[in-house]
């Protein structure tokens, strides 16, 4: 065996696991595959039989290999009619030029998990061609394909075979003008900015690949770092560290804190694996998980910046796979600092660049990979109280410590989510349809959207379904006033006047023409008049001991 040099990849024999390997073909060759739903966040997720789904393929794409040009086309549109979805998991970790034909046949596939994970493969195989049917997979019904695509197109667009500026610029430009997600908004945004020259990619690391079975290349299959020398004994990864020296205490505070990934909350787990709460003790009790596993756990998914901040530190090439930190200004005298860990090896942000609440930032690393540090595919999201220290660089704290330094993302984030998003910030899946109504949403022109959705609803050509979410978006608008109101009444019983007062005053103008949109103002006049109110709002803004010596 040789260490990788110059695309030289070292030769090994993938493990054979009998056991396994036999009850999983017996599950392929006796189950019919059925699609998950679509409405499933997780049941999808590669469980680990990548190795033994290696050794059920292998004779398949060897044959294709040797195949002459005329009989390859009908032997690649046979495995992916037969074997693609159940073999996916395998194949996506194929890296061997001569089976690139086979994963552009899978982006044709009916079943967009399959197309998700060949645009994964091709990211890592810079197949620059991949990017005109990326950019067709932009309009695809499937959210979380849409975000991949757009992320494959950002990954791919300086790569041999890209498409002309101006061209990219036009089609990615009317994406843009339709999509209504925020965090497929946020890909694209990113894109356009990439089209244009001004946003660069940045390679962080060389994927590490091996020769499999039958003289094929692979990213081999990696269970935890413990694993590497067993699959790759010669290959050698060079850490990377870059700190961005900046701090987020010179910045305004943020204004606005949102989710990290694109169905965050609605994750569901499969069997045999799971995803750790904030403080789960391990090693027998003596560790403490310092933040929260999350994520739809797909390879490849964007992982978005939680609010306003700066970019502190970008790691990669140990058991976190890559890590990207970020600092933000809570509020006038409060820092935090959030770890995203797991994410892959090509990063859209730089070490003491600024970044705003949503902007991708990276994505999920390939699942039981070197690039993800040989875990399942998903994020650690970590909360660190104060400013970045390198001490926040890990997933795990000695019980002996405590977890005082740390904040529960899943009830700080929320928390701090609720106090400053906009009133109807939580409104998701607007039909492309109603793209305009999302737009004059995203503008803060309320009544507006109210408007052309009521002009809508007097369309007799519309049908039953698109007058249902018609009738949704009214209500959801018009109550946009009272569930101000409700939730500033939440706030002050929680003892936050700052996070109150904010709320019933920062969005008047997007709530001015809506009926009950002069609620928040009216109670906010009253409550300034309040001396109770008024004096905790005063106590609240002056710093803490703790924060002050910080």
């Amino acid at each position: 065996m040789s260490r990788i040099r110059d695309g030289t990849c070292i030769r090994f024999r993938t493990p054979r696991l009998f056991v396994p390997f036999v009850v999983l073909l017996v599950v392929v060759v006796v189950a019919p595959h059925s699609a998950p739903a679509t409405a499933e966040w997780g049941d999808d997720v590669e469980r680990g039989a990548g190795v033994e789904l290696v050794d059920w393929i292998v004779p398949d794409l060897a044959a294709i290999v040797r195949a002459a040009p005329t009989q390859r086309e009908a032997l690649i549109d046979e495995f992916v009619e037969s074997k693609a979805v159940d073999a996916i998991e395998a194949v996506k970790r194929l890296r061997d030029e001569s089976l690139r034909p086979l994963f552009h046949a899978l982006l044709r596939h009916r079943d967009w998990h399959v197309v998700h994970r060949a645009l994964c493969a091709l990211e890592r195989c810079d197949d620059g061609s991949a990017l005109p049917r990326a950019l067709d997979l932009l309009t695809h019904a499937e959210v979380r394909l849409r975000e991949k695509a757009a992320i494959a197109c950002l990954t791919l667009w300086d790569r041999p075979g890209a498409i002309p500026p101006a061209t990219a610029s036009a089609l990615v430009a009317a994406r843009l003008a339709r999509e209504t997600d925020v965090h497929v908004r946020a890909c694209l945004e990113l894109l356009s900015r990439r089209v244009a020259g001004e946003r660069v990619v940045d390679r962080l690391a060389e994927e590490v690949r091996v020769i499999g079975p039958e003289g094929l290349a692979w990213t081999p299959f990696l269970r935890k770092m413990e694993t590497a020398t067993a699959v790759a004994p010669d290959a050698r990864r060079n850490p990377v560290a870059r700190d961005g020296h900046v701090s987020a205490a010179t910045l305004p505070v943020a204004p606005r804190w949102t989710t990290p990934m694109l169905g965050y909350g609605r994750e569901t787990v499969p069997a045999g694996r799971r995803l750790q709460p904030f403080g789960f003790r391990r090693n027998g009790g003596t560790t403490v998980h310092t933040g929260r596993d999350v994520g739809a756990l797909l390879d490849g998914a964007g992982l978005y910046a939680c609010a306003d901040g700066v970019v502190r530190f970008i790691h990669t090439g140990s058991d976190m796979g890559t890590l990207i930190v970020t600092e933000h200004r809570v509020s006038e005298h409060e820092l935090a600092t959030v770890v995203y860990m797991h994410a892959a090896s090509v990063a859209f942000v730089r070490a003491g660049e600024r970044v705003s609440a949503g902007q991708l930032m990276g994505s999920l690393g390939l699942g039981f990979s070197f690039e993800n540090g040989g875990h399942f595919s998903h994020l650690h999201l970590g909360m660190a109280q104060g400013p970045f220290d390198q001490s926040h660089c890990h997933g795990y704290e000695s019980a002996g410590l405590g977890l005082a330094g740390w904040h529960d993302p899943a009830v700080v984030l929320a928390d701090w989510i609720d106090r400053t998003r906009a009133p109807l910030d939580d409104l998701e899946g607007i039909p492309l349809a109603f793209a305009g109504v999302a737009a004059a949403i995203r503008a803060g022109r309320y009544a507006a959207a109210l408007d052309e959705v009521n002009e809508s609803l007097t369309t007799t050509s519309l049908d039953i379904a698109l007058r249902t979410e018609a009738a949704r978006l009214r209500g959801a608008i018009e109550a946009a006033g009272p569930s101000v109101v409700a939730r500033a009444i939440a706030r002050r019983a929680k003892g936050d006047p700052i996070g109150t007062r904010a709320l019933l005053t920062r969005d008047a103008a997007r709530l001015a023409g809506l009926p009950g949109g002069n609620g928040p103002a009216r109670l906010a006049a009253e409550w300034d008049a309040d001396a109770t109110f008024a004096e905790g709002f005063r106590k609240a803004r002056q710093p803490s001991d703790a924060s002050a010596a910080r």
